[in-house]
């Protein structure tokens, strides 16, 4: 059985962790794909397209950190790296 190792709770914690940064990104739950997490920019009536893109290796040393803290070891990004999953058999 194949089992998704990210829970809401992390994507709650993390996205916690950017909120006191004062970050504009967000995690959210892929709308178009289960089990996945789509990285985005928070909520604003001026954004109409809130797929982030272009980040720095610091956002992504920060995430990769965070999960493997949790005991996720390793992160997979779709080919944007804005979305990202972590499955086990």
């Amino acid at each position: 059985m194949i089992k998704n190792l990210i829970t809401d709770e992390m994507i709650q914690e993390f996205n916690g962790i950017l909120i006191k940064e004062s970050s504009i990104l967000r995690l959210q739950k892929s709308k178009y794909t289960n089990g996945s997490y789509d990285i985005v920019l928070r909520e604003d009536s001026y954004i109409q397209y809130n797929i982030a893109g272009g980040l720095t290796d610091k956002f992504y040393d920060k995430l990769n950190s965070f999960f493997r803290q949790k005991g996720v070891w390793e992160l997979n990004y779709n080919n944007t790296a804005t979305c990202f999953w972590c499955f086990r058999e």
